[in-house]
């Protein structure tokens, strides 16, 4: 069953969930936060275009103070508009270009553009200079609901238990994990042990609980540990929760004991005293998700953590308290596994931490202006930033207060793309640079550029018929087992007229795959990108050139 429909002069049977309706229609007056009002992010790059329409509920009654959020592409136009009394939104004076655009309110689920199926990514609205878009109107619908009865193992209600709904996923570096499933991030439980999530979208989610860290079982071991719906201290063994539409589903379980451990030790510098110093304990359980502590280390350099679940962990310690201060912090980590007994005398050794330098080339010549280019070293995981630094006017840089394993990435002016970056000789663009063990790396050289590959196209069906609601996948081909999936892939969804536009490829060899539906982030999945590597037609771009493709939808 489709989740929402773009509609195009069109009539919808009345089991269709959410709308999105689309026309063009002729020119009209413009309107310039209350209700029916617009404010952007800035005055510069006024255009002409324009964008006008209505937000509803599912039911077809006018929705006031709905957001609508419009965003470039490139990131350099954001504007947001509220729908007055009638449900109308409009914005105006909007330069040409690629755009996103999702409505929402307070007690309804979000709507993108384009969007038809849950957690799927919108598609970009496509505007000329002068153009009118009319009518591109949202239906949005109530958010699901989970509600149940968390109670300890005698049947008692207990109460300040975190709870979480959360679905199947794949981190950047294409570990499958369990992530937070939109809607309310959590709900904790009251007095009687009930808890309520709300706004969620149509799907199957893992219900977890986590105990406050007081909550003791009378059981042996004495702790509560997380636990799975329908009550498994094991994710993998966790039974999903099916939400539908504006539906509500029920989980009552009971929190799992289970044996922790604790984990005691010293942390020892090699400049001998320990100062301002913090340490973390991190650890990833049987279905990929992570699990953090972080706690202070005594003057004496001993530290302790508690309630630490089974399963294989890292200890990380570190001085200083900001990562790019200007000073000589240290830093240094571990591996330990725990199951359930104590662990004493653990000795962890901090070292001054590593630090990266090189030199930018932007299309073959060393940068002049400076201004806005800037060296990043991110966690795989997530793509978060760990350490950032600026380039300067002859193209150096240096990254410092580094550890464990790191991607290298450059950012600056709109359509810049990384073209490669080498690291002590060898290629590292899509690749980990690991810091475990403390060094200073010297002479990297990061290539960026502002001639993009370009790949124009459209998608047939075996009937040689043109699709309008498709997923282009493209997945960089490389013989490289390093690789970090999120890294090697582009996807790109239609325009209006059905046509797609990639222009931010790096050139060279490439697999295409036409897919009718990808959900936001599968195509970090390695077998997903193995699959399209095997199946996808085959296309080579180049450097500051376009190619246009027809692909095969492949059904």
């Amino acid at each position: 069953m489709p989740f929402a429909l773009a509609k195009s002069q069109i009539r919808l049977s009345s089991f269709i969930l959410l709308l999105v309706h689309t026309m063009m229609l002729g020119a009209g007056v413009g309107q310039t936060l209350n209700d029916g009002e617009s404010v952007r992010n800035s005055t510069a790059n006024l255009g002409t275009a324009i964008i006008r329409g209505h937000v509803s509920s599912a039911t077809g009654t006018p929705l006031k103070q709905a957001r609508l959020s419009l965003k470039s592409v490139d990131g350099s136009f954001n504007q947001t508009s509220i729908s007055d009394s009638t449900g109308a939104y409009e914005f105006t004076a909007l330069p040409a270009g690629q755009y996103r655009l999702e409505a929402s309110r307070n007690g309804y689920l979000p709507l993108r553009f384009g969007q038809l199926r849950p957690f799927e990514p919108g598609r970009p609205l496509l505007l000329n200079a002068g153009a009118v878009i009319e009518k591109v109107d949202f239906a949005l619908s109530r958010g699901g609901v989970v509600t149940g009865r968390i109670a300890d193992d005698g049947g008692e209600p207990v109460s300040g238990v975190q709870v979480r709904a959360l679905r199947y996923g794949y981190a950047h570096d294409g570990r499958r994990v369990l992530v937070a499933g939109g809607g309310t991030l959590r709900a904790i439980s009251d007095d009687r042990g009930e808890f309520r999530l709300h706004g969620l979208m149509p799907g199957r989610y893992i219900v977890s609980a986590v105990p406050p860290a007081e909550l003791h079982s009378g059981s042996p071991s004495g702790v509560y540990a997380p636990t799975y719906f329908p009550g498994t201290a094991n994710p993998a063994l966790a039974t999903p929760v099916a939400v539908e539409l504006s539906g509500e589903a029920i989980a009552d379980f009971q929190m799992s004991s289970t044996r922790m451990s604790r984990i005691a030790g010293i942390v020892r510098s090699s400049k001998g005293a320990i100062t301002n110093a913090s340490i973390s304990i991190r650890g990833v359980d049987s279905m990929g998700q992570e699990v953090f502590s972080v706690s202070r280390v005594n003057a004496d350099g001993s530290f302790v953590f508690t309630n630490v679940s089974p399963g294989d962990h890292v200890i990380e310690a570190r001085t200083g308290a900001s990562p790019n201060a200007d000073s000589n912090d240290e830093a240094g980590s571990l591996r330990i596994s725990t199951d359930g007994e104590n662990i004493d005398g653990v000795m962890l050794l901090i070292n001054p931490m590593s630090s990266l330098s090189g030199r930018v080339v932007i299309d073959g010549s060393r940068l002049n202006d400076n201004a806005s280019f800037r060296v990043t070293a991110q966690r795989p995981t997530d793509a978060r930033v760990v350490a950032s630094a600026p380039v300067d006017a002859r193209g150096n840089f240096q990254l410092k207060h580094l550890a464990g394993e790191v991607l290298l990435e450059i950012s600056g002016p709109p359509n810049l793309i990384l073209k490669s970056t080498v690291a002590e000789g060898a290629d590292v663009t899509d690749s980990l640079v690991d810091f475990t063990n403390p060094r200073d790396v010297t002479g990297v050289t990061i290539v960026a550029s502002f001639r993009a590959a370009k790949v124009v196209g459209r998608v047939t069906n075996r009937e040689g018929l043109p699709q309008n609601d498709y997923v282009a996948v493209f997945v960089r081909l490389t013989s490289s087992s390093s690789v970090v999936p999120g890294r090697v892939v582009k996807t790109a969804r239609p325009f209006q007229d059905g046509g797609f536009t990639l222009d931010d490829l790096r050139s060279g060899d490439y697999a295409a795959l036409a897919l009718t539906s990808l959900e936001d982030g599968a195509e970090w999945n390695p077998e997903f990108q193995a699959n399209v590597r095997k199946r996808g037609q085959r296309i080579i771009v180049a450097e500051d050139r376009e190619l246009t493709v027809n692909l095969l939808l492949d059904e």
